[in-house]
């Protein structure tokens, strides 16, 4: 799977067909890589005033020993391949046998979602999804909160929005899983506080006075934000 993706993205790399993101995420990184501010010409602004994503920075090391968007690509399969891990290691917990445990994992792995974004330019959500599923695993393994809650906090380092997913998990479950009702609920409350902090304090901060673009965007679904 990550020599796959690397493939397919080098090969549209090579050919000039590349998305724009692709060099906003390669100016980023290689400024950081030298030590310096992540402005992006490309956008007019820093790019962490885009989208709140500081994680995306971990390829900056590797781009100091040979700067290339090959790294990109490879974390980004790395990221996926963490998910279907962890995906097959809990469907051993649910007590699938290896062979569907591993059949769910290569299902996920062929899901058209997961593909649009291994394939996409370090969708840094990948490993917020890795993050989320592990996370998902502990819990019911060992109601690992502490590993819950450090989770959801990388998740918001992924991207503003990140905590949402684990707000969704804390419901799943509150619903599903009574033993973990109180894990679920302080989930959830943590949850909803650091989605609170992303949206009203760091991103405002980021951007100035410019609008909140992921408020406006989950601001088609309601003004409840």
């Amino acid at each position: 799977c990550v020599v796959a993706v690397c493939a397919i993205k080098m090969a549209e790399h090579a050919s000039f067909q590349s998305e724009l993101d692709v060099a906003v995420w390669d100016q980023a990184i290689w400024l950081v890589s030298r030590g310096l501010s992540p402005y992006s010409t490309i956008l007019g602004m820093a790019k962490l005033a885009d989208h709140f994503d500081p994680l995306c920075f971990m390829v900056s090391p590797f781009y100091a020993i040979h700067p290339t968007v090959l790294w990109l690509f490879l974390f980004q399969g790395l990221f996926t391949v963490a998910a279907a891990a962890g995906l097959y290691q809990l469907g051993l917990h649910l007590e699938l046998t290896p062979r569907l445990a591993l059949a769910s994992a290569a299902l996920f792995l062929f899901a058209p979602g997961t593909l649009y974004q291994a394939l996409y330019p370090l969708h840094i959500e990948a490993l917020a999804m890795a993050l989320w599923v592990w996370a998902l695993y502990r819990l019911l393994k060992a109601g690992d909160l502490r590993f819950a809650l450090v989770a959801c906090l990388l998740s918001a380092l992924c991207k503003e929005e990140g905590p949402l997913a684990f707000f969704t998990l804390a419901i799943y479950l509150g619903l599903f899983h009574p033993p973990l009702r109180r894990h679920s609920l302080i989930l959830g409350a943590f949850a909803v506080v650091l989605m609170g902090v992303m949206f009203e304090a760091v991103a405002p901060m980021l951007r100035g006075r410019g609008p909140n673009l992921m408020a406006l965007h989950y601001g088609a679904f309601g003004a409840s934000m």
